[in-house]
């Protein structure tokens, strides 16, 4: 379906609005998880810490409170995984909303002459904007070509 300049600074504009939703979003889960890192060190901290009156049931005890930390540290950043993964796809959706005009506009006979600086300036910029792969446990990562 052939975008027009409209349409697609429409989409792109709705996907910005939830872009900006989803990074206040992980903000959010973030400072969530960095409050359950803290827990988790001073559960490890009062752990280690020799205790002179220290029995089975109180060593039991903590284990048992730093097991609990660890799972719900692991499902807050199983969270912010997610979080950044959508974010990190709908940077990919507006990326594509983009190239995909620009295409457009180039097989519309629109051609436009680009010096050479111009064309390594346009280079360097996608280069730094460009989203890293990050890729799940055991996924290899796309070729380059």
């Amino acid at each position: 379906m052939p975008l027009t300049a409209d349409v697609a600074a429409q989409q792109v504009q709705e996907r910005l609005r939830s872009l900006h939703r989803l990074i206040y979003d992980i903000d959010t889960e973030r400072t969530r998880n960095e409050q359950c890192i803290e827990n988790i060190l001073r559960a490890e901290k009062a752990a280690e810490s020799p205790s002179a009156n220290e029995d089975s049931s109180s060593s039991s005890q903590q284990q048992q409170q730093l097991k609990t930390l660890y799972k719900s540290g692991l499902t807050a950043a199983e969270q912010e995984e997610r979080l950044l993964r959508a974010a990190l796809s709908r940077i990919y959706e507006i990326r594509a909303i983009k190239n995909e005009r620009r295409i457009q506009a180039r097989h519309a006979g629109n051609k436009e002459t680009i010096g050479c600086g111009a064309l390594m300036k346009m280079l360097l910029s996608a280069a730094q904007t460009l989203p890293l792969h990050v890729g799940r446990v055991g996924e290899r990562a796309p070729p380059l070509c």
